[in-house]
């Protein structure tokens, strides 16, 4: 658990320092805070993956701001967590409410179907997902803002017949 959360948010990281567009970051400026938002199915069907998501990128935002304290850096970054339910309007929602605090990079959704809800204003708005369970192949897009850390479902099944 520690070492994937530890990945993800390594690769959040790096991703949001190399993928800026026009607005480009400048690593652990004088900002205090960098905010990383969160869309995780903490209610809805899929809660049990929402919550020990929740828990692992608590625990590796807490491991890196004592990294960074460590480093003599003033920035730490925040997580804003918000509640999808596993339902594709919700985490659209929620994503632009991410969107109106200034939230750029964010971690979720879980479902497929939430990905596919909020990619067009994740794109439009540019701003990044990096979902770790999204499967679906028709979300295997080029040049895009969202990122999946899982293989998508015809890899998946190509597998699992090579098994059987």
């Amino acid at each position: 658990m520690k070492s994937i959360c530890l990945f993800m948010i390594s690769a959040i990281l790096l991703t949001m320092i190399f993928s800026c567009s026009e607005e480009k970051l400048v690593l652990f400026s004088d900002k205090d805070e960098i905010p990383v938002g969160v869309l995780l199915s903490i209610t809805g069907s899929w809660v049990s993956l929402g919550e020990s998501s929740q828990k692992a990128l608590e625990y590796g935002i807490a491991e890196i701001n004592a990294y960074m304290q460590e480093l003599g850096y003033s920035t730490r970054f925040r997580l804003y967590i918000e509640d999808t339910q596993t339902d594709p309007e919700i985490a659209l929602q929620k994503l632009k409410s991410l969107h109106a605090r200034k939230i750029k990079a964010v971690i979720g959704p879980q479902a497929s179907s939430e990905v596919s809800a909020c990619k067009e204003y994740a794109d439009e708005n540019d701003i990044l997902l990096i979902s770790h369970s999204s499967t679906a192949h028709a979300l295997a897009i080029e040049n895009d803002n969202v990122f999946r850390f899982c293989s998508d479902d015809r890899s998946e099944g190509k597998a699992v017949a090579q098994l059987m």
